[in-house]
């Protein structure tokens, strides 16, 4: 069954799937976490194929225009500002839940980095930025500058109140953030991608720094919150730190048009982007080795008639 069949929205999958049947096990449809790392893996299948895998970008489209009209509320404050966010829905669309959590955030970042090879670029793009100032929000309303795990937003007007709500105010040192942050600094460099970075990393340090590392968070809502597990998860330092780290660096480390970072941050080659370095033949096939075939040995008879010939 294709996606459209599957959940009524072009790109969009469940996040369950029964293995017999083939159809959607869960109703509720998000890119948070359970099916965040399919969709991320669309668009960096295009161009980790060195963009040869257009059914990979043909779906990475559909889930962009469906995200588009059917998984996006508006919040909209008294001076008229807008914060659109990523909620979840139901197959078919229709109906928002307006939770957004902090594992749907690395969106932001996967809409700008395919946005130049969309259908529609510019609404790929101002998607991807939109839904980064709104988990940047997350971060920023907060007491300690750093954003819950998941968040309740306002869909329609807030007048002066905020704008959401933590629904799940621990933090557990996740990167999703402050990669969209680095993908979007990359591909705009706007200044204010690497401020906000620059806000998250004192946060993280004020915060989270303890002797033995850096811990998760109880609830980031308080001025001075209480470890949660007191546990330091490694995607901290293959994620979260190295993503911070690269958004300083200059571009040419680690460069987006040689290299793909797969959902744990390690860093993949591009097809054929280090051809011309290495001096490989870009058009050439291994030569291919025959084995010698044996001659077999002629009999007697055979023998003797080429001798009175």
């Amino acid at each position: 069954l294709s996606s459209s069949q599957m959940t009524g929205l072009p790109g969009v999958i469940s996040a369950e799937i029964n293995t017999d049947t083939g159809t959607p096990c869960r109703g509720e449809l998000s890119l948070d976490g359970g099916s965040d790392s399919y969709y991320e893996y669309l668009i960096k299948s295009y161009l980790q194929s060195g963009k040869t895998d257009q059914r990979a970008l043909r779906l990475f489209n559909d889930l962009a225009e469906s995200v588009d009209k059917h998984m996006v509320g508006t919040a909209v404050k008294a001076s008229g500002k807008k914060f659109r966010f990523l909620g979840r829905t139901q197959g078919g669309g229709g109906y928002l839940d307006t939770r957004m959590g902090h594992l749907a955030c690395f969106s932001g970042g996967m809409f700008a980095l395919g946005a130049e090879y969309g259908k529609k670029p510019d609404m790929t793009l101002k998607l991807g930025e939109d839904i980064t100032e709104s988990c940047r929000e997350m971060y920023h309303r907060t007491a300690t500058k750093i954003g819950p795990d998941e968040g309740t937003f306002v869909n329609g007007n807030v007048g002066e109140g905020e704008i959401f709500q933590p629904s799940s105010p621990v933090y557990l040192l996740r990167p999703e953030v402050v990669e969209s942050y680095f993908v979007l600094w990359r591909t705009t460099h706007d200044p204010k991608y690497r401020e906000w970075a620059w806000e998250a990393a004192q946060a993280i340090e004020k915060h989270c720094r303890v002797d033995g590392g850096y811990t998760d968070l109880q609830d980031v809502s308080q001025e001075h919150p209480a470890p949660n597990s007191g546990m330091q998860q490694s995607f901290f330092i293959a994620e979260t730190l190295k993503y911070l780290y690269l958004i300083f660096t200059d571009d040419g480390v680690l460069p987006l048009d040689k290299w793909v970072f797969n959902t744990e941050a390690h860093p993949f080659p591009i097809k054929g982007a280090f051809d011309r370095e290495f001096n490989v033949p870009v058009h050439s096939a291994p030569a291919v080795h025959k084995p010698a075939v044996a001659q077999k040995p002629q009999q007697p008879q055979q023998q003797q008639q080429q001798q009175q010939q």
